[in-house]
C-alpha cells in the first residue's frame, strides 16, 4: 500500500466545463451541533461499483492515510454517489453487520439478485478471505455463504461474467506474495466456490491489476499490475466461452508505460478499454488516458479528451457513469513530494472527477444492459443516433418476433417483458432502418429460472 505523507496535498478547486471535471464536497453542521461529513473524504484503496438501475454507484471502504494502525483509519462504510444530476455523496443507512474495515478487496454487483457482493482484501498486513452480500433492494449487509473450497486469504480483482452467471476472480497477493491463481464464484442456486482451468500459459503472478469484461468477445482483458517490484504493462486475454483460454495480447500502437494501481473501465459504446493514471514503480505517478479498442484487433492509442485530467494517482475507484458517457474517478493516492533519496512523498486525495468520453462515439451505436427479478427482464439499451426502432424476441432460438415499436429517449431504450416461461430461453435485439438497410443489434440472452418464474440469467453481447 503506498504510503501517506504528514503534509496535505494540493487540492484542485476547478470546476471547467471540459472533458474532466474536479467535484469536491464539504462538510456540514447537523441541527445538534454535531459535524456531520457529506463525502467519504480521503480514500485509496476503496471500491466504487455502478449500479445503473438506480442511476448511482457504491463506494465501500478504503483507508484514509491516517496512519496503518490508527483507529479508524480503515473504513466500513457504505456511501451512495448519485448520478442522476450534479454527483452527490450520501451515507447509506444499512441494517445489519457490516463487513469489517478493508482495502483492495473485490466488489462486484450481482444484476440477477440485485445486490454488491464483497470478497476478501485486507485490513493493514490481515489479508481477508470472508464473502459478504449487500442487498440493494432494502439496503441490509449480510455474510454470504459459499460452499466448495474457496481461496485462501489474499487481495484480489475480479468481474462479473454475465453469460454463465458468476463472478472470475485473477491473481492478486496473499502474506506469501503475488498470485496467478484463477477462481469462479457461482452464483446460481446456492453459491459455489471452484477453481477454474484455463488453457494457454497465463499472465505471471502479479496484484494490482485490471481487469474487464468484453461482451461483444465474451472474454476477460488484464491489464497491468505489480510483480514483485517490477510494474507490468502486458495485455491478456481470457476467453469464457467452452473451454477457457489465455492468449496474451499485442496490441499495435504505442503502449503506455507499465503501471500498476491504475483504473480500467469498458466503455461499451465505443468498444474499448479506458485506462487512468497508475504507478511505474517506483517513482513514476500518472495522469494520462488510454483506449485499447476491442472491435477488431487490439490496438493502444492515448487519449486527448480535451481538458485537464485528474491529478496523477495510483489507487483510485472508478466506475462508468453510462447514462452521461463518463467516467467518475475518486480518491487515490498522489506523490506531493520527493525525499533527499528521491523517494515519493505522497497523500490520500478525497477528490471526485468526472471524464467524460467525448463525442466520438459511432453514429448508430447500440449497447445492452439487462436487469432481471421476480416475473419480468428489464431490459435497458443504450442506442446513440436511433430516431425509432423495434424489440424483437426469440425463444429457444426459435424465429425472431416483434415485441414492441419505440422512440428512444435521451439516447435510452427501456422495455420491460413480463411474459416469461420458467425455464425457457430469449434472447432479445434492436432492428432498426439505415436509409433503405435493415440493421440489428444489441442482443440480449436470458434464461428464466425453472424454480422462480423471471429470475432470470441474463447475458449481454451486441
Amino acid at each position: 500500500m503506498p504510503r501517506a505523507a504528514s503534509a496535505p496535498a494540493l487540492s484542485i478547486a476547478m470546476f471547467l466545463a471540459s472533458a474532466a471535471v474536479a467535484l469536491l464536497a464539504h462538510s456540514a453542521r447537523a441541527e445538534d451541533g454535531a459535524w456531520v461529513p457529506l463525502d467519504p473524504g480521503p480514500r485509496v484503496g476503496h471500491t466504487l461499483v455502478a449500479d445503473p438501475a438506480r442511476a448511482r454507484a457504491l463506494h465501500f471502504g478504503g483507508w484514509d492515510g491516517s496512519g496503518s494502525t490508527a483507529p479508524g483509519a480503515f473504513h466500513d462504510e457504505t456511501w451512495v454517489l448519485d448520478l442522476a444530476g450534479h454527483p452527490r455523496w450520501r451515507l447509506m443507512s444499512t441494517d445489519g453487520p457490516s463487513p469489517p474495515p478493508r482495502v483492495e478487496h473485490v466488489a462486484v454487483r450481482d444484476p440477477v439478485r440485485d445486490r454488491l457482493i464483497v470478497f476478501g482484501g485486507r485490513t493493514g498486513k490481515a489479508y481477508r478471505d470472508d464473502l459478504w452480500a449487500l442487498d440493494l433492494a432494502h439496503d441490509v449487509w449480510a455474510p454470504l455463504a459459499a460452499a466448495g473450497p474457496q481461496p485462501p486469504p489474499l487481495e484480489t480483482r475480479a468481474v462479473y461474467d454475465p453469460v454463465r452467471d458468476r463472478i472470475v476472480f485473477f491473481g492478486g497477493r496473499d502474506p506469501d506474495g503475488d498470485l496467478d491463481g484463477l477462481w469462479q464464484l457461482s452464483l446460481a442456486g446456492s453459491p459455489t466456490w471452484g477453481q477454474l482451468e484455463a488453457a494457454g500459459d497465463p499472465p505471471s503472478p502479479r496484484h494490482a491489476h485490471t481487469i474487464v469484461y468484453d461482451p461483444v468477445g465474451d472474454r476477460i482483458i488484464v491489464f497491468g499490475g505489480q510483480s514483485g517490484s517490477t510494474s507490468l504493462g502486458d495485455v491478456w486475454a481470457l476467453t469464457l466461452s467452452g473451454t477457457p483460454a489465455w492468449s496474451r495480447l499485442t496490441p499495435a500502437g504505442e503502449s503506455p508505460d507499465p503501471r500498476h494501481g491504475h483504473v480500467a473501465i469498458l466503455d461499451p459504446l465505443r468498444q474499448r478499454m479506458v485506462v487512468l493514471g497508475g504507478l511505474n514503480w517506483p517513482t513514476q505517478f500518472m495522469s494520462d488516458a488510454w483506449a485499447l479498442d476491442l472491435a477488431g484487433p487490439p490496438a493502444w492509442t492515448a487519449l486527448d479528451l480535451g481538458g485537464p485530467l485528474p491529478p496523477p494517482r495510483d489507487f483510485a475507484a472508478a466506475v462508468l457513469d453510462a447514462g452521461h458517457d463518463r467516467i467518475v474517478v475518486q480518491g487515490g493516492n498522489t506523490v506531493i513530494a520527493y525525499d533527499e533519496n528521491g523517494a515519493p512523498v505522497t497523500d490520500v486525495l478525497s477528490d471526485l472527477w468526472t471524464v467524460d468520453l467525448g463525442d466520438d462515439a459511432p453514429a448508430v451505436r447500440v449497447a445492452a444492459a439487462p436487469e432481471a427479478s421476480a416475473g419480468r427482464v428489464r431490459l435497458h439499451w443504450q442506442a446513440r443516433g436511433l430516431a425509432s426502432c423495434r424489440v424483437l424476441r426469440s425463444e429457444a432460438n426459435g424465429p425472431w418476433t416483434e415485441r414492441a415499436r419505440l422512440r428512444p429517449s435521451d439516447e435510452q431504450v427501456r422495455w420491460d417483458d413480463r411474459a416469461l416461461k420458467p425455464g425457457a430461453a430469449y434472447a432479445y435485439r434492436l432492428a432498426w432502418t439505415e436509409g433503405r438497410v435493415e440493421r440489428f443489434g444489441g442482443v440480449v440472452r436470458v434464461t428464466a429460472s425453472a424454480g422462480l418464474p423471471g429470475d432470470a440469467q441474463a447475458d449481454r453481447h451486441r
